[in-house]
């Protein structure tokens, strides 16, 4: 048919654009969340590190020097920026993984209409085509009548009689 093709490609491209789309998207945003969960971990580490020499000063009896509580509280605020980002980030990429697993056939909705559309017309156009198959079953069967045929196959003649007892060509010779 040959209308069949030009649609089944449409649907095909569809189905890869979106598969692209999504993978693509999926990715970058994955390598982003890993970006921002090493500087997480870089910041977290960093304040660990820091609040445990601070602990080490303290239980020494000492005080903590201004510089060592300026840096404490500079990563802190930096970690606690890192964790917001990373969460809200990771909480965004979760959502939309969710949405294009779980949701996806509202993204192949347009393809599943356009393909039962075009089966609807393969069917209609084929109904059509083979409404005169009646005629052809018909014509078919006057033939057999006209050269004696049977309506069962000759393979078990043709595998085991002689060519002369299988030939039909008297038989042909004498209808024409």
């Amino acid at each position: 048919l040959h209308y069949s093709t030009p649609r089944i490609v449409i649907f095909f491209v569809y189905f890869f654009q979106l598969k692209r789309v999504v993978v693509s998207r999926i990715s970058t945003q994955l390598k982003t969340a890993r970006v921002l969960q090493q500087n997480l971990n870089h910041y977290q580490s960093k304040v660990e590190s820091i609040r445990q020499g601070v602990n080490v000063t303290l239980a020494k009896g000492k005080q903590v020097d201004q510089k060592t509580a300026d840096r404490l509280k500079r990563n802190e605020d930096k970690y606690s920026i890192a964790k917001r980002e990373y969460e809200d980030f990771a909480s965004d990429l979760c959502t939309l993984i969710e949405e294009v697993t779980q949701r996806s056939w509202k993204d192949l909705h347009p393809m599943l209409i356009k393909m039962a559309q075009f089966d609807a017309t393969l069917s209609n156009d084929e109904a059509s085509s083979l409404s005169n198959l009646n005629q052809v079953v018909s014509v078919l069967k006057q033939l057999a009548q006209k050269h004696g045929l049977q309506p069962s196959a000759r393979l078990k003649e043709i595998e085991t009689l002689t060519a002369k007892m299988i030939s039909t060509k008297q038989a042909d010779e004498y209808i024409e």
